[in-house]
C-alpha cells in the first residue's frame, strides 16, 4: 500500500513540476511577445516578396537578377534559380516600414512596386517590357479573330446550303 501511495506522491509532484514549467514558459512567450524581452537595436525583419517573374512576357530565365531597393538604397538581391519564379528577402530599417520598394529585373526598373512591412510575406508578380507586347497581341488578336469569324460564318453557310440541296435532291 505505501509503494502505491509513494508512486502518486511521485507522479503529483512531477505533473506539478511539468505544470509550473509550462506556466512559466507561457509567461515567458508572452513577455517576449510585448516586447519587453527582444532587445532594443535589433534590425526589423525582412519583408519577403515571392511571385513570377517575366521579360516581355516570357519566364525569366535562370540567373536574372532582380534587385530590391528603398529610397535607391540596396534592399535586396537575388538571382533566379528556377525559370520564371522568385524570392526575395528586402531588408529595412526601423524608419523604412511604409516606404516603397522599387524592383529591378537585370538593372531595368519592374512595372511593380510594393510598401516595405517588416515581417510580411507578399506575393507580388514582377516583369518589365510587356507594354508592347500586350499592345501587338490585343491587335494581333483582334485581326485574327476577325478572320476566324468570317471563315465560321462562312463554312455555316456553305453548310446550310450544301444541307438543303441535299434534302431537295
Amino acid at each position: 500500500m505505501e509503494l502505491k501511495e509513494t508512486r502518486m506522491e511521485n507522479q503529483s509532484i512531477y505533473g506539478k513540476s511539468i505544470a509550473i514549467v509550462i506556466l512559466l514558459s507561457l509567461f515567458a512567450i508572452q513577455v517576449q511577445a510585448q516586447g519587453e524581452g527582444i532587445p532594443s537595436g535589433m534590425p526589423p525583419l525582412p519583408l519577403i516578396v515571392k511571385g513570377a517573374v517575366k521579360i516581355k512576357g516570357e519566364d525569366a530565365p535562370v540567373g536574372t537578377v532582380i534587385t530590391a531597393k528603398i529610397d535607391d538604397q540596396l534592399a535586396g538581391n537575388i538571382s533566379v534559380k528556377n525559370a520564371g519564379q522568385f524570392a526575395i528577402a528586402v531588408t529595412g530599417q526601423e524608419g523604412d516600414e511604409g516606404k516603397v520598394v522599387k524592383f529591378y529585373i537585370n538593372n531595368i526598373e519592374a512595372d511593380q512596386t510594393t510598401i516595405w512591412e517588416s515581417g510580411k510575406v507578399e506575393i507580388l508578380n514582377l516583369s518589365i517590357g510587356e507594354e508592347a507586347i500586350r499592345d501587338d497581341t490585343i491587335e494581333s488578336n483582334g485581326s485574327s479573330l476577325w478572320i476566324y469569324l468570317i471563315l465560321t460564318l462562312f463554312i455555316i453557310l456553305v453548310g446550310y446550303f450544301v444541307y438543303k440541296k441535299g434534302k431537295k435532291g
